[in-house]
């Protein structure tokens, strides 16, 4: 494991609930997103909170980060 993917492991355990500064934005984010959308990706998604929302109103989310957590 790299230096950088240890360092995300450790910040994505930080806060069990999953609230990140980024999360504030995740309202304003969606009234962006059709609700037909048919797919979305989403890089550096941390504790995968704004997928699941995504996955909501999109039919296919693909969402990636470093952290296995």
């Amino acid at each position: 494991m790299s230096s950088a993917e240890a360092d995300f492991d450790r910040l994505a355990q930080l806060d069990d609930e999953g609230w990140t500064a980024n999360n504030h934005y995740h309202d304003f984010l969606l009234k962006h997103v059709p609700h037909d959308c048919e797919n979305t990706l989403e890089i550096g998604c941390g504790t995968g909170a704004f997928a699941r929302l995504l996955a909501k109103r999109c039919k296919r989310v693909i969402a990636l980060d470093l952290s296995w957590r």
